[in-house]
């Protein structure tokens, strides 16, 4: 992406088509996480957008796991 002018359109025209971006990210950004924070990313990835309160909904837990994070 060093190489891209326009970063905003290079991550709009991303497709599904792409599937070494998915492994990369998930072999090397994802799996090196905590397994609290992938399971909060797991459950958060059906919103379109984030807050804390909305996520704290769709996780539930106590109020602080954001803060933990």
């Amino acid at each position: 992406m060093r190489a891209v002018k326009d970063i905003s359109s290079f991550i709009a025209s991303l497709t599904g088509d792409r599937h070494y971006i998915l492994d990369y990210l998930v072999e090397e950004v994802l799996e090196h996480q905590p397994k609290p924070l992938q399971s909060f990313l797991l459950r958060t990835s059906i919103l379109e957008r984030m807050c804390g309160d909305l996520c704290q909904a769709v996780v539930g837990g106590a109020r602080s796991m954001g803060r933990r994070l």
